[in-house]
């Protein structure tokens, strides 16, 4: 069994999307799985069906119980701002990196010791500051766990993406596949096809899996991924 970690070119670009449907798939397929997203921006009590956490927890199968968010979003934060501005305006502690990065571990620990593949979400893109002094990269690096790169068909798309993907690979971090969402319904599917190529073409060592539109994700999509867990 193994650990992955889910980030992206930057927010709203998909990782709770496809983590919620790798979950989906693993279910179906009778295998193990357990999903974390440590920090979350934007969580409103009031709604969280609709919030990052309450998306996995209901695809875990697991009650939205303060035990259950707890253990899957321990940092949680009601602006939708990166972690240390949030942090600031809420006037709340910034994240103690060492305890994000022992709770991460922990949780690798246990999946591995339940046999269970773990997805951990990022918050933001890889460089989203945790605090004054570390982003979602530093995480990642300590972690040492491959990732799955999510982005998707905007335009700029194809320059964000090939930034992150450069960064990372001089970090010396393994990158399992790359995912590029459709931007919406309206946008034409030769957008994705194109931005997928157009990425590939600058990193041809790297899988890459063009996504239809969210709401129509196919099994025979996710299981490319999972071969390549």
């Amino acid at each position: 069994m193994s650990s992955f970690f889910i980030t992206g070119s930057g927010t709203d670009v998909g990782k709770t999307y496809i983590a919620k449907e790798i979950i989906a798939r693993f279910f179906s397929l009778k295998k193990n799985i357990n999903a974390i997203k440590p920090i979350i921006s934007g969580f409103n009590k009031k709604e969280i069906l609709n919030s990052d956490t309450g998306i996995l927890l209901k695809a875990l199968k697991k009650k939205q119980s303060k035990k259950n968010i707890n253990d899957i979003s321990p940092w949680r934060y009601s602006l939708p701002l990166a972690p240390d501005i949030a942090a600031r305006s809420e006037k709340k502690k910034s994240i103690v990196f060492t305890e994000l990065l022992n709770f991460c571990r922990n949780q690798i620990i246990k999946a591995k010791n339940n046999k269970q593949t773990l997805l951990i979400e990022g918050v933001g893109g890889i460089m989203c500051p945790i605090n004054k002094k570390k982003t979602i990269l530093d995480l990642i690096n300590k972690l040492d766990i491959p990732v799955i790169f999510i982005t998707r068909s905007y335009l700029g798309s194809i320059s964000h993406t090939l930034t992150a993907i450069d960064v990372l690979k001089k970090n010396n971090i393994k990158i399992n596949c790359i995912i590029v969402n459709q931007e919406s319904r309206k946008s034409h599917p030769s957008m994705l096809t194109e931005t997928g190529y157009s990425i590939f073409d600058h990193s041809t060592d790297i899988p890459i899996y063009p996504f239809l539109f969210r709401e129509k994700a196919l099994p025979e999509q996710i299981d490319k991924i999972l071969n390549e867990m």
